[in-house]
């Protein structure tokens, strides 16, 4: 049985309970194209409406993975999206691998397969294995403006001298309040009441490595 439904993040402690020798390809993409891919589309989740909601449910979907991540170990198969499309051979081998299944030459084209998809992936999966959605939030870079803070906040850009403050939006009930200092190489991010710190190593141009 597969199912892909974004918010299985939450229900993986429930579905091992229900299912001991279930194993998670935890799917990992740069995480603006997949804050744009959530916002563009109209899913009836409702942190997707907002991008500030979208960039914290992205930080709580992260810790959330880091916590699975600890709890069982290999049963989680970590792959790249971006590694997966430049070599998906490679990468497509090592899941079924793991998963003790044979490797098939239709898994290179899936775009062969004639089953009904029904999922806002629709279009996307009658074409062969492409990289037309890399780096596609930058073409509405501009129209982040929510996201980039975020951006920032998360470390995915070098320390500066500068104090970022950020009240709630409209429909999140939460309070950032960010430090960034060239002197530290560290930032506490203060989220619902908790701090988390994180490491300034990003590069400046570095949405693809802001912490996955």
């Amino acid at each position: 049985m597969i199912d892909k439904l974004p918010n299985n993040t939450d229900y993986l402690g429930l579905i091992r309970l229900a299912f001991p020798d279930a194993l998670f390809v935890h799917m990992r993409r740069n995480p603006l194209d997949s804050l744009f891919g959530a916002y563009k589309l109209h899913f009836a989740a409702r942190w997707s409406f907002d991008q500030n909601d979208l960039a914290d449910h992205y930080g709580y979907y992260r810790d959330l993975m880091r916590h699975w991540q600890a709890c069982f170990g290999n049963h989680i198969i970590e792959v790249s999206l971006e590694a997966l499309i430049s070599d998906p051979e490679r990468h497509i081998r090592r899941i079924l691998e793991a998963c003790g299944l044979p490797f098939e030459a239709a898994c290179l084209s899936p775009h062969e397969a004639t089953g009904a998809v029904a999922s806002a992936s629709s279009s996307q999966v009658r074409k062969p294995i492409n990289s037309e959605g890399v780096d596609a939030w930058r073409a509405h870079g501009s129209r982040m403006a929510g996201v980039e803070f975020w951006r920032v906040a998360f470390g995915a850009v070098p320390a500066r001298s500068e104090t970022i403050t950020r009240s709630p939006s409209r429909m999140s009930p939460l309070v950032i309040s960010v430090k960034v200092s060239s002197s530290s190489p560290t930032s506490t991010i203060t989220r619902s009441g908790f701090a988390l710190r994180r490491s300034q190593t990003c590069d400046a141009d570095a949405a693809a490595s802001w912490p996955a």
